[in-house]
């Protein structure tokens, strides 16, 4: 199992609820992916569940 942690550094949109959504998100995977994977996983995550876009993040392998 292969986790990577997204560190979000800067988000644009219009908030949906008054609770700030984490800057830290783990995005597990059962096979290796790439960076732009992950971020799009991130992205889409955080468009469904919060009404944000992110612009900027970072991306790292956190274990294999």
């Amino acid at each position: 199992m292969f986790k990577y942690k997204v560190q979000v550094k800067k988000v644009s949109g219009r908030l949906n609820e008054s609770v700030l959504p984490s800057k830290n998100l783990v995005v597990k995977s059962k096979s290796k992916k790439t960076d732009n994977e992950v971020f799009a996983e991130a992205s889409k995550y955080y468009k469904e569940k919060y009404g944000l876009v992110i612009e900027s993040a970072d991306v790292d392998v956190e274990s294999f």
